[in-house]
């Protein structure tokens, strides 16, 4: 019998072992040794969009993670998000889950989308995936308002390539939270709403063109931390014209 020997000793131990600083380093920004536990909402009308399912059989929450979907009928989405998010966190088992992620039904991401997402949870409490408003008329990213900008406002944030922008408010399209949020007794149930939010001021007077608004002004007043991680990028399909955008 011969012994095949690799002159190299780092092609015998392997790629990935030869550079395990390296790797140690990759485990710890992907989180992916702790509990990320997800539950993830998804509010649908009654008609589902091929083209946007066949997406979500593909996202990943990591290796041996729990992950559990819910479709959940239902025309109001902040009906809908109210009254499954409170089930969650009154059930013994499901609370125990760390994060909830909502979705649209017409909401595309990206395979990698949720495990980027889980990369920045140490340093914030919501965050949520780059997605544009429907149309090439008043074009926007769904991600609002300058956490340090004084008076406060929830106009669109101006984004900036693969980077993690903190803003006030963003839609409910791909966007990950801390359940620890829907315990804090603070924040008053129902945490969401169908209602814009008229925002008046001597300088800037506006609407949000986005509810629930008045759940992101409230989480903010008690110091959590919203970002939109423009890394993952979700397709908004529109299935009447079949664009994705």
């Amino acid at each position: 019998m011969v012994n095949l020997i690799f002159a190299d000793q780092n092609l015998y131990q392997g790629k990935l072992n030869s550079e395990i600083e390296k790797q140690i380093h990759r485990l710890k920004k992907a989180k992916s040794s702790k509990d990320l536990s997800t539950i993830c909402i998804i509010p649908h009308s009654g008609i589902l969009h091929t083209r946007a399912i066949q997406n979500w059989f593909y996202l990943s929450a990591g290796m041996n993670q729990k992950f559990i979907p819910m479709l959940v009928y239902g025309k109001d989405k902040a009906e809908v998000f109210n009254r499954v998010i409170s089930e969650i966190i009154k059930n013994p088992t499901l609370s125990n889950f760390r994060f909830i992620l909502t979705m649209h039904e017409n909401s595309v991401p990206p395979p990698d989308g949720l495990q980027k997402l889980y990369e920045n949870t140490n340093k914030y409490d919501v965050i949520g995936g780059l997605i544009w408003n429907a149309g090439i008329e008043k074009v926007f990213p769904l991600a609002f308002g300058c956490p340090n900008k004084i008076p406060a406002d929830f106009i669109p944030i101006a984004v900036k390539n693969n980077k993690i922008i903190p803003c006030l408010g963003l839609s409910f399209g791909f966007t990950l939270f801390k359940t620890k949020i829907f315990k804090d007794k603070r924040i008053e149930f129902p945490w969401f709403n169908s209602e814009n939010l008229t925002i008046e001021n001597t300088y800037n007077p506006s609407k949000s063109l986005i509810p629930n608004m008045r759940f992101f002004e409230k989480i903010k007043l008690l110091g959590y931390k919203v970002c939109c991680d423009t890394r993952v990028r979700v397709g908004n399909y529109d299935y009447t014209s079949e664009i994705v955008w």
